[in-house]
């Protein structure tokens, strides 16, 4: 024990990309010995500084935080290494916190490796923001390698722990140095005049030889040359062969792409009247498609984007309007007031960075008037709110305040059950407690990489939180924490993009593939229960509805425009007809509330809150082409 309760001298803080300096300073002070004299003058010195904490070589396996923490709080000297790069560390400010807040902050030392504290230039600043906080009596001067350089720096440090004068210890520094380099240079020397004793006999006996090596190769030379010159000619004569079969093959090419050139023009010229045509062809198959008729099938076709975009050709075709796409304006703001789900707000954004990370984020309608999700902006954790009622967004960057659905939206995404929460380190998948670290259960193998999984790998806990079920690529997998066991449920024909849990039943999993099928997968039974036909648009995910009686199949329809499928109680039958909604060209994110009566649809420029219920609303009378589409305009 150092102080009789202490287990190292220092604890060396760090960004990982300055590990190499931490190392460097970690064998300087341990390799130190304290100086003869000054621990006879002080007994209380000790002759070596051993040990010194540094975490990255001594902590490992699913204890992680446990053990830096331990290591943090049972030495008795802080040394940071200072550097633009150490400003961006949470790790290091809580570090000098616990430091400061345990009334030890003069045994803090900071090691500055690059930059400066206090830099009036923010990129140029070495000091974390706990440093810079400390004033007055409390502040601390840092020790800069760039002014003393490296040994003098690494003695500083010495001095400052042990209280000792520097310009004593540098001096007696130096004169050790200086004693080991006369001691070096002398036995050099000796073994030098050993060696040319040796030599002079062996340089006698290579003179000679190398004279008769030297008329040998002389001869050698006279021979080389003819043999060049030989070379050279056969070469050149070689090369003008080349030439004039390059030249052959260039005058044919020339020749062939000429006459190619003027074919591919004389088609360019009949597909560019073939397109004009075509296009107002297809101005009128689109308007067709739009047409009133669809209704007849439980369809309503085209968006606000596409009749828009139908709206931009007419007029530059000047195509007169027609009843069908009349039709298809008045279909469209109809569906607006049908019953059954209806919107509540709409948001277009226009390259707003708050919401641009949405597509990436899980999120939940933390109430009847609020949808709320976090995401990480230079290294602080944020949670944005938009309160669709008053059309706001407010964000907050206070953990504590927005912990309660920080949490929501943890549990939601299935990372999280009964604070409990997935870590994956060296190819094990732990579980552990989010407030303690502490580990539940057995580790659970599994092959991952340094961005926690592989590409295309999706998990989610079973509410018991003690199983947790995984997809990677087209396997289906079980992993249970209670005996550490990976167990495989299934393989699929395609990749699975996406899955969740029936909120009333956990055994029931919907699944979506990546060739555009959705399954539903009893657990327990480990068999598939139903599946849906071929969907013609891109599965982005899926979601059940609270209840569990529906499932929310949303997407990229692409040019089709398909967006989101709604089966009601597909898992209970497969004849039920599917419903269909064109609303967004894209749907990245949905999300029904806990009460299931309003439902979150968007993506990275539309996020559309809906109402979902059965209330009935009539429908407006609507007297000309004008108003109907003004009143679409509007929204």
């Amino acid at each position: 024990m150092i102080d009789g309760k202490y287990e190292y001298f220092a604890f060396i803080s760090y960004k990982e990309e300055d590990a190499k300096w931490a190392k460097w300073l970690q064998r300087k002070l341990e390799h130190y010995k304290l100086p003869t004299a000054l621990r006879k003058e002080n007994p209380d010195l000790p002759e070596r500084i051993s040990p010194i904490y540094e975490y990255k070589s001594e902590a490992g396996g699913g204890r992680l935080k446990e053990v830096i923490w331990k290591g943090l709080t049972s030495s008795k000297y802080l040394i940071v290494i200072c550097s633009p790069r150490a400003t961006k560390s949470e790790w290091l400010n809580n570090g000098i916190r616990y430091f400061v807040e345990s009334e030890q902050e003069e045994n803090i030392i900071p090691f500055i490796i690059e930059g400066k504290p206090k830099a009036e230039n923010p990129d140029d600043e070495c000091f974390p923001s706990e440093l810079l906080k400390l004033k007055g009596d409390r502040e601390l001067r840092g020790i800069n390698i760039n002014e003393m350089g490296r040994d003098a720096a690494a003695v500083k440090v010495i001095s400052r722990m042990f209280d000792l004068k520097f310009d004593t210890l540098w001096q007696r520094h130096e004169r050790e140095q200086k004693k080991r380099r006369n001691w070096v240079i002398a036995g050099t020397l000796a073994i030098v005049l050993s060696i040319l004793g040796i030599s002079g006999y062996i340089i006698k006996k290579n003179i000679d030889l190398n004279n008769a090596y030297e008329r040998i190769s002389q001869q050698n030379i006279i021979l080389d040359a003819k043999n060049d010159s030989i070379a050279l000619a056969n070469k050149k004569i070689l090369a003008a062969n080349d030439s004039i079969t390059k030249q052959k093959i260039q005058l044919q090419k020339a020749y062939n792409d000429l006459e190619l050139s003027q074919k591919t023009l004389a088609k360019t010229n009949t597909d560019l009247n073939e397109r004009s045509i075509q296009l107002k062809g297809r101005v009128m198959r689109e308007l067709s498609r739009l047409s009133i008729d669809n209704l007849n099938d439980g369809k309503l076709d085209g968006s606000y984007s596409a009749l828009m975009n139908m709206d931009t050709l007419i007029e530059k075709f000047a195509i007169p309007y027609t009843p069908e796409y009349e039709n298809a304006l008045l279909q469209y703001y109809n569906y607006w007031n049908l019953s059954g789900i209806k919107p509540v707000s709409r948001r277009q954004l226009k390259g707003s960075s708050q919401w641009n990370a949405i597509s990436s984020q899980i999120g939940i309608i933390s109430d009847e008037n609020t949808f709320s999700y976090f995401t990480l902006e230079n290294n602080v954790l944020t949670m944005y709110a938009w309160d669709f009622i008053h059309n706001n967004i407010d964000s907050v960057k206070d953990l504590e305040s927005s912990m309660p659905t920080y949490m929501k939206i943890l549990e939601s995404s299935g990372h999280v059950v009964n604070d409990n929460v997935i870590n994956w380190e060296n190819d094990l998948i732990y579980l552990n407690n989010i407030y303690s670290g502490i580990s539940y259960g057995k580790a659970i193998p599994f092959k991952g990489d340094s961005k926690f999984f592989q590409y295309q790998t999706y998990y989610r806990l079973r509410p018991s939180g003690k199983d947790v079920i995984i997809t990677k690529d087209s396997t289906l997998y079980i992993g249970n924490f209670n005996d550490g066991k990976l167990l495989v449920l299934c393989k699929f024909s395609s990749g699975i993009s996406s899955f969740c849990f029936n909120p009333q039943n956990s055994n029931i999993l919907a699944l979506a593939t990546n060739d555009s099928i959705v399954y539903l997968y009893n657990i327990e039974q480990k068999k598939i229960v139903t599946q849906s036909q071929k969907m013609d648009f891109i599965i982005n995910g899926v979601t059940f509805h609270p209840e569990g009686k529906d499932l929310l199949v949303y997407g990229n329809g692409g040019l089709a425009l398909l967006d989101r499928y709604l089966f009601p109680n597909i898992f209970l039958t497969e004849s039920t007809k599917n419903f269909v909604l064109y609303i967004l060209s894209n749907i990245s994110n949905a999300r029904f509330n806990d009460r299931g009566n309003r439902l979150f649809l968007g993506n990275e420029f539309i996020q559309t809150l809906w109402l979902y219920n059965n209330s009935e609303s009539p429908t407006p009378k609507l007297n000309s082409i004008e108003t109907i589409r003004r009143k679409i305009k509007e929204r």
